[in-house]
């Protein structure tokens, strides 16, 4: 039989807030999976709404059920899940007594921020955490500051322990009725089971630039909100606006993953049909009516279009006096007004080129904001231009803990304090040198003692690393001594030669003491480190690359991959 739980009136009223509240946290990026719905689902829908939650609350049938077995084979048959099963019991009670000394293994390097400072909310946050956990393995690796991203989550604790009517009042426009239902039934559950079954959910992405929002702006979550909106929200039309694909104009809500689209490619300026690759829905809190000479579109304020003379532009900061590039022809702008109403709201990712036309007059409009799974999904999943990119930002990530320096345009300007939408953003469509890091280090003499100068200062130099990575689709086939296929040759010059380095290190924004001092030392390899990069399905290693022909002579337009296997973190205390 379907056991049901309770709990006190107090405390259920109290669990559904705290739910309200991370609900609403996860819609700041609701690209990711499904609202919640009332009713069981029994095959696939063709479109399923999309939001930050992943599973669904069962209505019960009007059956018993004959075992707790037999209940949940209904509920994956119905892709949902009842409440008794997402939550393990875990007490509701008071969440304000802190971390205990037990948990120290679970946050590891991360303790000594949480322990004392995470208070108020602490359950909360660990379970939220704990479920991070599960879709990221290496979960705190995605963050470039732990520090503040734990001071952040010192503040959503804080938040959600002291005023969840407040903190409701704050978010209320990012939920849906139909959260809002679910949500109400959600009282057995404790607090850390709410966080725990929410960050399953959640994109990491977006729960991370929201705590670096509150440690910014000083707990103020009003703000953090804004902010994170502002750079996670999904692009989106509303329904009714006619897609253009190779077979005539379709609704955006009936566009399928699958389905083609007419998409131009924004260098070329050359059009073809592309594929739809994923699909999304959302309700957004506000929209804007922007009319032209052909059409009337309901868009959100970050949906980019191409607009003569700018280039990609936000809705929010086109005007009267722009024209808007279109298929045919140029589109004049007549108004653009914002409408402070909530309105369901549609898009979808495209394939290689990331766009496609609208209306009747094709204005270019871009899919931008709408799938930023490539930081989370299986490696299998990923395309080679995600794959590409993950392999920069787990390169990077790793430059970074070994103390390393980036410097200029490094994975697109150095995604650092960016969201994993901008950073990818960036780098998109980038060539030339993939990575240039510097790294400080005292100099020691023979007894490895630091050696001062004459002001008593430590003596340092700089070692500068360049690197080039790649992505494979597979297991990793072993690096020989000497491989060439790994590097690409010109007419010219092959990647990471002494000829290639030199043309392409004028693009990477350096300082001209930065520049002279790396072009002066490429034959240096302790001054100068070239490296080559492979990351794939079981990781990423890391080889030496020489700056030879296949013969092992000096040659400025050749270079190898060695077997002469490089740690980054050898970088460290040196």
């Amino acid at each position: 039989m379907l056991l049901r739980h309770t709990a006190p009136r107090s405390l259920r009223t109290a669990l559904w807030r705290v739910l309200v509240l991370v609900l609403a946290l996860a819609q700041l990026h609701p690209a990711l999976a499904q609202l919640p719905t009332g009713t069981p689902q029994t095959s696939t829908p063709a479109a399923p709404p999309s939001s930050a939650i992943t599973w669904k609350t069962c209505e019960p049938p009007p059956v018993c059920f004959r075992s707790k077995q037999a209940r949940q084979q209904w509920a994956k048959d119905n892709q949902c899940q009842f409440l008794e099963d997402v939550c393990e019991g875990t007490p509701a009670k008071p969440d304000n007594q802190g971390a205990k000394q037990e948990d120290k293994g679970f946050w590891g390097a991360l303790w000594d921020d949480v322990k004392g400072a995470l208070v108020y909310g602490y359950e909360f946050v660990k379970g939220l955490i704990h479920g991070l956990k599960d879709q990221v393995t290496d979960l705190w690796q995605m963050l470039t500051n732990p520090a503040e991203v734990i001071s952040g989550l010192v503040e959503l604790g804080k938040a959600f322990f002291n005023d969840p009517d407040g903190t409701l009042k704050m978010l209320a426009g990012l939920l849906g009725q139909e959260a809002i239902d679910t949500i109400k039934r959600a009282t057995q559950c404790g607090a850390y089971d709410l966080g725990k079954v929410i960050g399953k959910n959640v994109n990491p992405g977006a729960m991370f630039k929201l705590a670096v929002n509150l440690s910014k702006y000083g707990g103020k979550l009003a703000d953090a909100v804004k902010g994170t909106r502002r750079e996670f929200g999904c692009a989106s039309f509303a329904a009714d606006t006619l897609v253009h694909t190779p077979r005539g104009m379709v609704p955006i809500e009936q566009i399928r993953a699958g389905q083609q689209v007419q998409s131009r490619h924004d260098r070329l300026f050359t059009d073809a049909p592309q594929t739809v690759t994923k699909t999304f829905a959302r309700t957004a809190p506000s929209y804007r009516r922007l009319s032209t000479e052909f059409d009337q579109f309901k868009l959100t304020d970050e949906h980019p279009l191409w607009v003569q003379g700018k280039g990609w532009t936000q809705a929010r900061h086109i005007t009267d006096d722009d024209v808007i590039a279109g298929a045919q022809g140029d589109v004049r702008v007549l108004g653009n007004e914002p409408v402070q109403q909530p309105l369901p709201v549609y898009n979808f990712s495209v394939a290689k080129t990331a766009n496609y036309f609208v209306g009747t007059g094709a204005i270019w409009a871009h899919n931008a904001n709408c799938d930023i799974a490539v930081h989370t999904k299986p490696w299998k999943d990923c395309t080679p231009l995600e794959k590409g990119f993950r392999g920069e930002v787990i390169t990077f990530m790793d430059m970074i803990k070994a103390g390393a320096e980036p410097l200029g345009r490094t994975l697109g300007l150095n995604p650092k304090g960016r969201s994993p939408v901008q950073a990818f953003k960036a780098w998109h469509g980038r060539t030339g040198i993939d990575g240039i890091y510097k790294v400080r280090s005292k100099v020691r003499d023979k007894h490895g003692n630091v050696v001062k100068d004459k002001d008593g200062k430590d003596v340092e130099e700089v070692t500068y690393v360049i690197i080039e990575s790649k992505a494979t689709g597979g297991m990793k086939n072993g690096i020989l001594d000497d491989i060439v296929a790994k590097l690409t040759k010109n007419d010219k010059e092959r990647q990471m030669s002494d000829d290639w380095i030199m043309k392409n290190i004028k693009n990477m924004g350096l300082s001209a003491a930065d520049q002279n001092a790396i072009t002066a030392s490429l034959q240096n390899p302790k001054k100068v480190k070239r490296i080559y990069a492979q990351t794939d399905a079981e990781g990423t290693t890391y080889h030496e690359i020489r700056g030879v022909d296949k013969a092992g002579n000096l040659d400025p337009t050749e270079a190898r991959v060695s077997n002469v296997v490089f740690d980054p973190q050898s970088l460290k205390g040196t």
